[in-house]
């Protein structure tokens, strides 16, 4: 049996490759993301007393977000089930790490007698950009054929997260 067409590539991207589909079977793509909330809850286990005692939050934020672009790198290139795997593993650390990050650096950074306010309404912000990733992907895979774009547009977004978070400024302590 042979396998389906291969998408038309991107002009400008020659090592085109297809996560979904085209290179990996379905099910192997349910086994790459069922391993992310596996590994975001292990490594947030640690993550949370060190961050908080030794303040490190801004930093380990930058490195979850540093595991998320690698981990959207890899699923641009990811065309077999250990490389589909490998994605899991490592957006997963990263997922877990930036879970936590987010809540201590919210607390850090704005303090904790509005903090629920805070979060409410960053949510609500944020809450539609995160709804139209879905969309916008199956958009782009609709007109191109390919979801690489779409992983192109994730991993510049957050390489801009990545500036934003190290650029920030840690909260003075007045008194």
């Amino acid at each position: 049996m042979r396998p389906p067409p291969r998408p038309v590539p991107l002009a400008f991207w020659p090592f085109e490759r297809v996560f979904f589909g085209w290179g990996i079977v379905s099910a192997s793509t349910v086994i790459a993301f069922a391993q992310v909330p596996m590994y975001g809850a292990v490594l947030s286990v640690f993550v949370t007393p060190i961050s908080e005692e030794l303040g490190w939050t801004r930093w380990g934020a930058a490195m979850a977000t540093v595991l998320s672009c690698a981990a959207m790198a890899m699923l641009i290139f990811a065309d077999n089930i250990p490389m589909a795997s490998a994605f899991g593993v490592v957006f997963g650390l990263g997922t877990g790490g930036w879970t936590v990050a987010q809540v201590v650096l919210f607390a850090n950074y704005f303090g904790r007698r509005h903090l629920g306010a805070i979060r409410g309404l960053s949510q609500l912000l944020s809450g539609p950009f995160a709804a139209t990733g879905a969309v916008l992907t199956g958009w782009i895979y609709d007109l191109r054929g390919s979801y690489t774009l779409a992983f192109l547009i994730f991993l510049a977004a957050l390489l801009v997260a990545l500036v934003a978070v190290s650029l920030a400024k840690p909260p003075r302590k007045d008194g």
